[in-house]
């Protein structure tokens, strides 16, 4: 029976069936025929205990210490558990998609670049982003200009609100345009106007760049 049982726990199997027919065997029934040690016992009911949460879609482990976590929202990316930051000290929060600590209790979207919490609702951003006329005078402002843009290099969304086209993004510290995207490590060697520009409008972005810093 413990070689049986062990074997169903590697199919992915959280409930233990019959070695000579599919009757599915009750765990207080299990127990009392393996007859396994304390610690044999401890890792059994651990398997079986991850193989039964792993399969509702409401709970995951938590990346600092491992435990369940149950999303009462089912809505929130942000999920708490009760075990401590090592940063904070205050409860451990953490995404339910990339499993990241969580940075900012107050917004429901990961500041992971890379996380499906931050590029499914970043990229609806950028393709409903209207394109406005800076100073709302196009007559004395002949340019246009995306009001949502990502930053080419490492994916941060970054809203217009004025002035110069040229931003200097404050995660990866590149420089780029706003209005053609093109970029450079420093002002200096970025050759667009930086108020009266005129470079070809870049099309809407539809992908967030993967980006690894060194």
């Amino acid at each position: 029976m413990r070689t049986h049982c062990g074997a169903e726990l590697a199919k992915g199997k959280a409930r233990i069936e019959c070695a000579s027919c599919p009757v599915q065997l009750e765990h207080r029934v299990v127990r009392s025929i393996a007859c396994f040690t304390p610690g044999e016992m401890h890792s059994v009911e651990k398997a079986i205990l991850d193989l039964t949460l792993g399969k509702d879609r409401d709970v995951f482990p938590c990346s600092n210490c491992n435990a369940w976590t149950k999303a009462l929202d089912k809505e929130a990316n942000c999920l708490k558990c009760f075990c401590r930051s090592k940063g904070t000290g205050n409860r451990f929060l953490f995404c339910r998609n990339c499993f990241k600590e969580w940075e900012n209790p107050s917004d429901n979207r990961c500041t992971n670049l890379q996380c499906r919490s931050y590029i499914e609702p970043t990229l609806g951003i950028l393709v409903r982003s209207p394109i406005i006329f800076p100073g709302n005078n196009p007559m004395f402002l002949p340019w246009s200009i995306y009001q949502h843009r990502v930053c080419p290099r490492c994916g941060l969304l970054t809203e217009f609100t004025g002035g110069c086209t040229q931003v200097h993004c404050v995660n990866c510290r590149y420089f780029y345009c706003f209005i053609c995207l093109r970029g450079a490590e420093s002002k200096e060697e970025l050759e667009c106007n930086p108020y009266f520009s005129g470079c070809t409008l870049a099309p809407v972005q539809t992908e967030i760049p993967i980006w690894k810093s060194e």
